[in-house]
């Protein structure tokens, strides 16, 4: 009870809130959290909603584009084919007259050429155009490549320059064909106005647009010439590059779509302004999410202090009683009354306060005890374990009658024996711990002829680290009878001890004949493997390094048949000597 009051008289010195006013925090800190995940997500899913709209709109829009211009060139194609095979199957006194009526009978050619090989002119219809200049047909920029015999050559959208007559935007399709038995180039030119005026009226979402480029990212047609040079976009260059699709710019503030109409050399790209339609949304959504803050502030303000009250006012007559006592009697108790909760702590006060302390003393030495008996448990599990296999490998070398042999391992049980038992504690050094292991690692080659090799690799300024003993011998042992006993061939055993930092990680890595698949998950468990049979040295290292280090440290296992294992044991690293158990 005294140290009760005591530490009721700490909190009063502290600077604190009551009980009104952690009720009223709480209450206000849950709506506007709350609030704001709610706004969080929403303006999440709406945002993704209006991109993911977007990007439809601009990938439709595209799609669409795509599909005009595609039948376009088909259609250009088609009435390209059917204009030369009327001019080669029309006489050359009749050829110009043909040429004259292809032009009258389709609104949307502009002309129609005859050149020869070299470029030069050699009929033209209509007959009142004037030519523009005399330079040959090559030289045109538009010309691009050489007239084939096979099929029509497209040229990108530019201004008529063959004829001295209003600019129009042009396509020019050419191929070569043979008159009178001579080759020709054949060349038409088609009005562009229509496929301008389509494009024009694709928008998307309020401003969007659609414009063609070509492979080297020039623009060809833009409904908006002045707007792309001055606005920022994703570059044709980076749309080849990522092919065909719908993408977001990385400043969000478009949506691109681009198709490749791949015979023509044309990109289509298309253009929204997310921004448009992300900001107003976004903007509309904050302001509303202001106005219910505001009015749940107020509603929570409200109700906050009602029920503060209700449930504070028994909690503060408690607190008042349990400070107002003068006396170290226990007997005394709590009469207050209010709702189920307050009645049920009175109750457990009543009982449990004469008990506490005795209680906590009792608990902390039996804990204590527990700790000290659990130790000297596995520590003494582990002695007899070693020993026994250990004789038993002297027995053998002596029923052999190499005594010499025999010698040496006693001498180096002897070096074993003094290294456990370290003078009753617990935690020796990691250069005592390595040595032990040498040393039965020497017994064991006496003992197995030189059937396998092994090796230390150490990092520097360990050796001085704490570790509890005797954790590696029940792995080396492991790894010699159950993996490399097995062996036709040398086996070898490699013991790596590294820093880790925070702590000390040791490996011990075998080739042998390794294990199976359900005897890796007994080691690997959570509660480790069950202290039977062959597993008693294992689960005595594991639990030993849990009990002194704490549960995140002991040992884990990996493992193939007829591959080998690798045992790590893990414990916190210690080269000061200051460490309490856990």
């Amino acid at each position: 009870m005294i140290d009760l009051k005591k530490r009721l008289a700490k909190l009063k010195k502290k600077p604190t809130k009551n009980l009104n006013q952690i009720i009223r925090l709480a209450m206000t800190s849950v709506a506007v959290v709350t609030l704001i995940v709610f706004a969080t997500t929403i303006t999440a899913v709406i945002r993704d909603t209006l991109i993911a709209n977007s990007k439809t709109a601009t990938e439709q829009s595209v799609n669409l584009s795509y599909l005009y211009l595609k039948n376009y060139h088909d259609q250009l194609r088609q009435k390209g084919s059917i204009i030369a095979d009327e001019i080669q199957q029309t006489g050359p006194n009749n050829r110009l007259d043909k040429m004259r009526e292809i032009y009258q009978m389709n609104q949307d050619v502009v002309s129609v050429n005859l050149y020869e090989l070299d470029g030069k002119p050699v009929m033209h219809a209509p007959l009142h155009y004037l030519t523009k200049n005399k330079s040959p047909l090559f030289e045109k920029e538009w010309y691009q490549e050489k007239a084939s015999p096979y099929s029509f050559q497209f040229s990108l959208p530019h201004l008529q320059d063959l004829y001295q007559t209003v600019p129009i935007q042009v396509v020019s399709i050419y191929q070569q064909i043979r008159l009178d038995g001579q080759p020709y180039i054949l060349l038409v030119d088609y009005d562009f106005d229509s496929v301008s005026d389509f494009l024009s009226r694709v928008v998307i979402d309020d401003k969007g647009y659609v414009y063609i480029a070509d492979n080297e990212g020039r623009v060809i047609y833009h409904p908006f010439p002045v707007r792309h040079a001055s606005e920022e976009k994703t570059s044709v260059e980076e749309l080849i590059h990522k092919g065909d699709g719908t993408f977001v710019t990385e400043n969000e503030r478009y949506t691109v779509g681009h198709r490749t109409i791949s015979n023509l050399g044309w990109h289509i790209v298309g253009v929204s302004y997310l921004e448009d339609s992300l900001d107003p949304a976004l903007n509309s959504l904050y302001l509303n999410t202001m106005i219910i803050l505001i009015v749940m502030l107020a509603i929570v303000a409200i109700a906050s202090t009602i029920v503060s009250k209700y449930i504070a006012k028994p909690i503060t007559n408690m607190v008042t009683f349990i400070e107002g006592t003068q006396t170290e009697s226990l007997d005394e108790k709590i009469t207050e009354q209010g709702f189920d909760e307050v009645k049920r702590l009175s109750f457990a006060y009543n009982n449990l306060l004469g008990r506490v302390t005795d209680l906590m003393t009792q608990v902390k030495e039996e804990q204590a005890e527990l700790r000290k008996a659990e130790m000297k448990i596995l520590q003494a599990q582990i002695n007899p374990h070693f020993l026994y296999n250990t004789l038993d490998s002297i027995l053998w070398m002596s029923n052999r009658n190499d005594n010499q042999g025999a010698a040496a391992m006693t001498n180096a049980l002897g070096r074993l024996l003094r290294i456990s038992l370290s003078k009753g504690e617990h935690l020796i050094s990691l250069e005592k711990e390595l040595e032990h292991a040498k040393s039965y690692l020497e017994i064991q080659k006496i003992r197995y002829d030189e059937q396998f090799t092994y090796a230390f690799e150490v990092d520097e300024g360990l050796e001085n680290c704490q570790t509890v003993k005797l954790i590696i011998q029940p792995f080396l042992e492991n790894a010699l009878y159950h993996g490399i006993e097995r062996m036709v061939d040398e086996g070898h055993i490699n013991i790596r001890v590294k820093d880790k930092k925070d702590h000390i990680l040791i490996e011990i890595a075998d080739d042998g004949a390794g294990m199976t698949e359900e005897k890796l998950a007994q080691i690997n468990q959570p509660k480790g493997l069950k202290q039977s049979g062959q597993g008693i040295g294992i689960s005595n290292v594991n639990r030993r390094l849990k009990i002194y280090f704490g549960e995140q440290y002991g040992i884990s296992a990996e493992s193939e048949l007829d591959e080998g294992t690798c045992v790590s044991i893990r414990f916190p690293k210690i080269c000061d000597g200051n460490f309490e158990s856990t």
